[in-house]
């Protein structure tokens, strides 16, 4: 695009703005632009970004009058790609009549990661063609540009297929973050669907701050016969010397698979309960899953907890185990003392499920060790 240079008087100074676009070699015209000492444009800083806006500043040597009259075309050449083709260009005009000039490249957005060295021409041209060129023209600015991935995970989609009855193993996922961040969270993403029940799903290391754990675990639970799916936003955070927090983030898209197994009626996730407590500690949550099969219905109205050892007989030795709400501990009556809390040792239990099945009714027992330490 050529830009026809027209006067613009501002608190004493001409300044006049160009587009600088595209242009080929050659050289010529009474302008003669003198860059300054140029240093080398050094930065650092993650994918997705831009390099900070500068200048490549110098002295023309031409007849301010003579700007008014003149056309300018340009181009910017890097072969890393970091800049675009096009500039904007100012000249200034001082009081003594001399006459400076500044040059703005145009940036890209950061898309690939790595150190980036090497140097931009920039050349200034009278004609469309570029066929000549103003003096002066080319020069070129060194850099020297860093740039991380704000967050890499070595895979996002991930499909797993088990039986029914059958717990896969976590799948493991490598995490890198950038010099800029402390480490990385996790959040699950996945539709909630208030009348499904799917089985459990999540991410470890989990925490509510950033993670510094290089391997990220993608854990399932035991679930009925189906195809589930699940979603996990995994971030990162860079503070960055500007004072800027920037976000990266990659989506890990879980396809859970479990198929039909007739061998089994039902599955406990998970599948004995092994729980070690503190006397004075009341109340613990402990929480199981019965996961049935197709075809497969359970009479919770039957289910009851039997009580088979204990070390002792004082406290709530008969009915440490509560089903309802949720599966908990209860180590203690009213208060700590010793005569309402458990007698420290081991104590077992079994929970009765009643199943109605295709083959007909049958009974599964949930088995649970209490160990109550002093």
């Amino acid at each position: 695009m050529a830009v026809s240079v027209t006067n613009l008087y501002r608190m004493g100074a001409l300044v006049v703005m160009a587009l600088v676009g595209a242009c080929g070699g050659g050289g010529s015209d009474a302008l003669v632009l003198v860059p300054g000492n140029q240093s080398p444009v050094i930065h650092n800083t993650i994918t997705g970004q831009y390099v900070p806006r500068f200048a490549i500043s110098g002295t023309a040597n031409v007849d301010a009058d003579s700007l008014q009259e003149r056309t300018f075309f340009g181009r910017v050449d890097d072969a890393n790609g970091l800049f675009g083709v096009e500039a904007d260009i100012a000249f200034t005009r001082s009081s003594t009549g001399g006459v400076s000039f500044q040059i703005y490249p145009r940036r890209n957005v950061l898309a690939k990661a790595g150190n980036f060295k090497g140097s931009m021409r920039i050349s200034v041209c009278p004609d469309a063609a570029c066929a000549k060129q103003y003096g002066g023209s080319p020069f070129s600015v060194p850099y020297d540009i860093t740039v991380q991935d704000g967050i890499t995970l070595s895979r996002t989609d991930i499909n797993v297929s088990v039986p029914f009855g059958t717990v896969p193993p976590p799948e493991l996922v490598n995490v890198d973050w950038s010099s800029f961040s402390a480490g990385w969270t996790a959040t699950e993403t996945t539709f909630y669907d208030p009348y499904a029940t799917p089985p459990s799903v999540g991410i470890a290391p989990y925490s509510g701050r950033p993670v510094s754990d290089h391997v990220l675990q993608v854990r399932m639970g035991a679930g009925r016969p189906g195809i589930y799916r699940s979603t996990f936003r995994v971030e990162s955070r860079a503070a960055m010397p500007d004072l800027r927090t920037l976000t990266s983030e990659k989506v890990i898209s879980l396809t859970y698979t479990v198929e039909p197994n007739p061998a089994l009626d039902q599955v406990f996730y998970p599948a004995r309960h092994d729980i070690t407590v503190n006397r004075s500690t009341n109340s613990h949550v402990f929480t199981y899953s019965s996961i049935l099969n197709t075809g497969t219905t359970e009479d919770w109205s039957m289910k009851k907890t039997e009580y088979l050892t204990g070390a002792g007989t004082s406290g709530p030795y008969k009915s440490w185990w509560s089903i309802i709400p949720y599966g908990s501990v209860h180590t203690c009556v009213n208060d700590a003392t010793p005569a309402n809390c458990l007698t420290p040792g081991v104590y077992t239990a079994q929970v009765r499920h009643y199943l109605k099945t295709p083959a007909g009714a049958r009974e599964v027992l949930f088995p649970i060790r209490l160990t109550v330490e002093p």
